[in-house]
């Protein structure tokens, strides 16, 4: 895990993307989904290859956490 304090969300994706993070996943019923092949990952089909963390200073929020993942199964890494 990676604790950024300099970088700012915007600029941390755009760096996982020029490094070939080229999918976006999201949580869809407790398993990741993959919007652009539309496919559903359980949780033995990927793993967290990097992690970076974003605290938040405002008590009302909560902080950001941004994965980048890989799934050798499908040929696949993104962001999450």
């Amino acid at each position: 895990m990676y604790e950024v304090d300099t970088l700012s969300i915007i600029d941390t994706i755009v760096d996982l993307q020029s490094r070939g993070f080229d999918y976006d996943f999201c949580f869809v019923n407790d398993r990741l989904f993959c919007a652009q092949q539309k496919q559903f990952l359980n949780e033995d089909e990927f793993n967290i290859l990097e992690m970076y963390r974003f605290p938040c200073y405002d008590k009302m929020m909560q902080e950001t956490v941004i994965y980048g993942i890989e799934s050798s199964q499908y040929f696949m890494k993104g962001i999450l």
